[in-house]
């Protein structure tokens, strides 16, 4: 996705940068700070700012969970945080969750049962399906890791008050909304295309 035009760009004089220069990441090939829209942000703006602001995030907690536990990753630790908050999930709910595909998921689970962090049982109903729980060991790395992501959260968030943490937690659900109901209205189309091609 690439920056609006209608963003302000470093060489901005009057340009008011969200983060410091350290945060700054590569966008488009080439590198920029987080700026403040000009006036009311467009779709397009809110869209930009959200996918820049998760990636910034993203970035930030890998280097916290690096620095705390060499080796960690923050796939590695959403992975138990997830299980952790749901108590278990098989493969397929957990690959959703994760956004991995078949082959990643199935080697995220492989590094995480060498670790002894958690077990894969199969399911008496469905041979094919695979419930993964975290064991002793893995329950105690989830405390580590919650401690970790509520200081790195607590951190993050400071600077936010509580009225504003509720418009934005309202403000992030209807997006989320509004882009799932997108998907679910191309979903039959696609469906559609893809019955043409077969019959074709």
């Amino acid at each position: 996705m690439s920056r609006p035009v209608n963003w302000r760009r470093e060489n901005d004089p009057s340009a008011h940068s969200t983060l410091p220069p350290d945060g700054a990441g590569a966008h488009d090939g080439a590198d920029c700070c987080l700026f403040e829209p000009v006036g009311t942000p467009d779709s397009l703006d809110l869209l930009f700012l959200v996918q820049t602001v998760a990636r910034n995030i993203r970035k930030q907690w890998e280097k916290e969970l690096r620095a705390r536990i060499p080796g960690l990753n923050a796939t590695r630790a959403s992975a138990i945080l997830e299980l952790g908050r749901s108590g278990g999930a098989s493969q397929s709910q957990l690959a959703i969750l994760l956004g991995l595909s078949r082959m990643a998921m199935s080697q995220l689970l492989d590094d995480l049962e060498s670790r002894d962090w958690i077990l894969r049982e199969s399911v008496p109903a469905d041979r094919r399906t695979w419930a993964i729980r975290l064991t002793e060991e893995g329950q105690r790395a989830l405390s580590v890791f919650q401690a970790i992501g509520r200081s790195f959260a607590d951190r993050s968030c400071a600077a936010i008050s509580d009225k504003r943490r509720i418009a934005l937690a309202q403000t992030l659900f209807a997006l989320a909304n509004g882009a799932a109901a997108v998907s679910a209205a191309e979903a039959p189309q696609n469906n559609s295309s893809n019955e043409q091609r077969s019959e074709q």
